[in-house]
């Protein structure tokens, strides 16, 4: 509004000339362009991100096979082993732990680098019991369960078999 009001001959002390509209649009620019770089780093570090490999069960093929992360849908089954980064919002099924205990390190959400105990819930132990989960992983259920939020330790649903 000042640049425009210094074109205004009448009363501006500058005769006419917006001399503030020039290290406006030299800041706006510089502004502009640091966005634009930050934005392309941002995609960037989602590709590398969406790219990491998973394995997922292929029906198709009755085996697992290995995808990207941006490959997974809801619905699909992804088998994790130790060390493995979760690629998104997984229900555990089984576990090794003939319990049904899982360790999970949240350091990447909360900054905390404590492991975390999950379970399986004892229906789905009991379910699968002694099944080979390798050569079928596949579980007959519907699953309800609340929509996408930020609440990292809280979820709420339903499962039935």
């Amino acid at each position: 509004m000042v640049s425009y009001m210094q074109t205004v001959r009448s009363i501006s002390i500058s005769a006419g000339t917006a001399v503030q509209a020039y290290p406006l649009i030299a800041v706006m620019i510089a502004s502009i362009l640091k966005d634009l770089y930050e934005d392309y780093k941002r995609h960037k570090n989602d590709d590398e991100e969406n790219n990491q490999v998973a394995t997922k069960w292929d029906e198709a093929q009755k085996k697992f096979v290995q995808c990207s992360w941006k490959d997974i849908r809801v619905g699909n089954i992804i088998k994790l082993e130790n060390d493995n980064f979760i690629p998104c919002d997984l229900l555990l099924l089984n576990s090794s732990d003939p319990k049904g205990v899982c360790y999970v390190e949240t350091k990447s959400l909360d900054g905390e680098t404590n492991l975390k105990m999950k379970n399986v819930h004892k229906k789905l132990i009991q379910y699968y019991g002694d099944k080979d989960l390798e050569t079928n992983p596949n579980i007959d259920c519907l699953i309800n369960c609340e929509k996408p939020n930020n609440g990292i330790y809280k979820f709420e649903g339903a499962m039935v078999l």
